[in-house]
């Protein structure tokens, strides 16, 4: 076989391996391939292109019906467009995705013809209900700092570097 034949081989078996792979996926999210497909309510931003919501009938995000763009980040914004995408629920919580989705060729409204380039973004989960937070799962070996400061609110970064502490001086006390 020589390398066109070898190259065409390749190519048939990623396209299988990646179809296997998407299955798989679908499976450990929604359940044994042909079962009911569960969709939840999200929506994605990302800045100069459509809105886009996540049609829970087909699974398939679909851009804004007025073809509105943002990239917003306040709460109150983000829950009252899922309030708006979907009226017929009872949207009362918003939060980010706890994982990242590709959204193949994001077009920009106006345009004929979109780029093939894929988006990665952090949707954001429009919750049904009242609000339950997930658990909180601490690792064996592992001590939970609570802290109780109602008043002040820190950022991810704060918390990392205070995470960091914390093991500095474990490590530390360990050597002595």
């Amino acid at each position: 076989m020589g390398h066109k034949g070898a190259l065409l081989l390749m190519t048939l078996l990623s396209c299988c391996a990646w179809r296997d792979a998407e299955a798989l996926a679908m499976t450990e999210v929604n359940g044994p391939v042909g079962g009911p497909l569960v969709v939840e309510p999200q929506i994605a931003m990302f800045c100069g292109r459509p809105l886009l919501h996540i049609n829970t009938e087909t699974g398939q995000w679909e851009p804004d019906p007025q073809g509105r763009q943002g990239c917003f980040t306040q709460p109150n914004k983000i829950l009252s467009y899922c309030q708006e995408m979907y009226p017929g629920l009872q949207i009362s919580h918003v939060e980010e995705a706890s994982a990242p989705v590709t959204i193949p060729a994001w077009c920009k409204k106006g345009w004929g013809h979109c780029q093939t380039r894929q988006f990665i973004v952090i949707p954001y989960r429009c919750l049904v209900g009242e609000y339950v937070s997930e658990a909180l799962l601490v690792p064996d070996r592992c001590r939970f700092l609570h802290q109780e400061q109602m008043d002040s609110c820190e950022s991810y970064v704060y918390w990392h570097n205070i995470a960091k502490e914390v093991r500095s001086r474990v490590h530390q006390n360990k050597a002595k």
